[in-house]
C-alpha cells in the first residue's frame, strides 16, 4: 500500500476504534472533527512509534473545530502504534489486525496553543512531541483491547471509562 492510502485507511480505524472507546460517533472525517457527540468531541493525530517523533496538527484546526462543535469540551488524541507488516506490505484486508500497541493520551483543547505555528510551503503547521505531554502523574490510565488509553485526571473522558 503507499503511504497516503495506508495513513488515511489507519486513521479511520483509529478514529473508529476511540469513538467506540469513549461511546463517541466516528465523523465523516472530511474537514470536520473526527469523532464526537453532543458533549465531546475528540481530534486524533497518529503516527507509527517508528516514524518522525511528532503529530502534526493543521493550524487552521485549532481555531475552525471549536467554532464548528460549540458548546462541546474538545480534546486531542496523540496516538502511537505499532504494525505487524511494513507500510508497503500492508493490504486493505489486512486492517485492523495489522494494527498493534496502540497508546493514545487525550489532552484538553487548548493545551496545544501554547507550541508555536510552523510556515513550511505545505503548512502552516503546528508540532507536538510525544517528550512535551505532561509525565504520567498527569493522567489516568485505562488498558482496553487493542490499546491503552491515557486520559486527564478527574475529566469528563475518565467517567467514560470507568
Amino acid at each position: 500500500m503507499d503511504y497516503r492510502s495506508f495513513t488515511t485507511v489507519c486513521s479511520f480505524y483509529h478514529a473508529a476504534w476511540l469513538a467506540d472507546q469513549l461511546s463517541l460517533t466516528r465523523t465523516n472525517g472530511s474537514g470536520g472533527i473526527d469523532a464526537a457527540d453532543a458533549e465531546i468531541g475528540v481530534e486524533l493525530k497518529n503516527r507509527v512509534r517508528t516514524w518522525y517523533p511528532s503529530w502534526t496538527i493543521h493550524a487552521y484546526q485549532i481555531k475552525q473545530f471549536p467554532k464548528q462543535n460549540k458548546g462541546k469540551e474538545l480534546f486531542w488524541g496523540f496516538l502511537l502504534y505499532g504494525l505487524t507488516k511494513t507500510v508497503p506490505r500492508v493490504r486493505h484486508r489486512d486492517f485492523p489486525q495489522v494494527i498493534t500497541d496502540r497508546e493514545i493520551w487525550l489532552m484538553p483543547w487548548e493545551w496545544v496553543k501554547k507550541f508555536p505555528v510552523h510556515h513550511p510551503k505545505t503548512g502552516p503547521y503546528v508540532y507536538v512531541k510525544q517528550k512535551q505531554l505532561p509525565d504520567k502523574g498527569y493522567f489516568a490510565r485505562f488498558q482496553r483491547k487493542h490499546g491503552e488509553i491515557f486520559v486527564p485526571k478527574d475529566s469528563s473522558l475518565e467517567d467514560r471509562l470507568c
